[in-house]
């Protein structure tokens, strides 16, 4: 499980990027739909990961029977920053107290990408949230991403269902010119790392 290293993965996605922007820029250019994006995204990524299964909006949990969705309870905002706060001041008696308040309901997930073994979730990679620059998303509907990406990467020690092993949250620069990627965000296990700006 999971024998491919961070720098490959790295990789992988510098190689799908170059080849977007070789053969694709024109649908990006033309304002063409994410998910048509997120589909070549896929097709690309697959050359990399030939042992791997690439999907796109993949929404099956085998592991809980085979008609079961994706569903991942997404921690608040509120709750972030508490944790946050609580851990940067050693604030460690009751440090559960607060946990069910702060988690909202469960809500059935459909990741733009994941690198997968399908059927369960024993080698779950990566998973990708991709946003275009000009879609109208606010910062909200980024941040909602993100907290999908948390929680997709929670690990099973953690209490994580899913535990991918990296997520990566790309923004794609469609105005005034093609930028891929804009921005890169990377989260292991919860935690945002590796934030950088890419222009090719």
């Amino acid at each position: 499980m999971f024998d491919i290293k961070e720098k490959q993965i790295k990789d992988a996605l510098e190689k799908m990027y170059r080849l977007l922007k070789e053969n694709e820029e024109g649908i990006i250019a033309n304002n063409i739909s994410e998910r048509a994006i997120t589909h070549k995204m896929a097709e690309y990524l697959k050359i990399s990961f030939p042992q791997y299964d690439v999907d796109c909006e993949y929404n099956r949990n085998y592991d809980m029977g085979s008609d079961s969705p994706k569903y991942i309870q997404l921690l608040t905002e509120e709750y972030i920053k508490q944790e946050k706060s609580r851990i940067a001041n050693f604030e460690h008696n009751n440090a559960t107290a607060y946990v069910t308040k702060y988690v909202d309901d469960p809500i059935c997930c459909y990741p733009d990408i994941i690198v997968h073994k399908r059927m369960s979730n024993r080698d779950n990679l990566l998973v990708i949230e991709v946003k275009k620059d000009n879609n109208n998303s606010s910062s909200n509907d980024i941040a909602f991403d993100y907290r999908k990406l948390r929680a997709l990467t929670k690990s099973k020690k953690k209490g994580g269902e899913y535990g991918f092993c990296y997520g990566v949250h790309i923004l794609i620069g469609v105005l005034p010119e093609v930028k891929i990627p804009l921005k890169e965000q990377w989260f292991r296990d919860e935690e945002e790392y590796s934030e950088k700006n890419i222009m090719l």
